[in-house]
């Protein structure tokens, strides 16, 4: 199994729609894309991450919170043991 100590050789490419996430939770309604090039090394007691999570056109909204987002488009980047938002602009209540 995965001990502290074990090595860690990760690499993650792809992209994930967020619109498939809504089967989780009913209340809940999101659509967008997140292009993700990641990779982990080191080991699982202390991961080196890298890499960055660019979303598109993202849109979360919940039945239970008036409160949604739209038009969300950014740059993440995950920096060793950092998530940094670099960039992230949305609209909120169509305002």
């Amino acid at each position: 199994g995965l001990t502290g100590s074990s090595p860690l050789a990760i690499k993650l490419r792809g992209e994930l729609d967020l619109g498939r996430l809504t089967g989780l939770d009913p209340t809940l309604t999101a659509q967008g894309l997140v292009l993700i090039e990641a990779q982990a090394d080191g080991t699982v007691a202390s991961p080196h991450l890298a890499g960055a999570l660019d979303l598109r056109n993202l849109g979360i909204s919940s039945s239970e919170i008036p409160f949604f987002l739209s038009n969300g488009n950014g740059l993440i980047t995950l920096d060793d043991n950092r998530l940094r938002i670099n960039s992230f602009r949305a609209i909120a209540n169509n305002a």
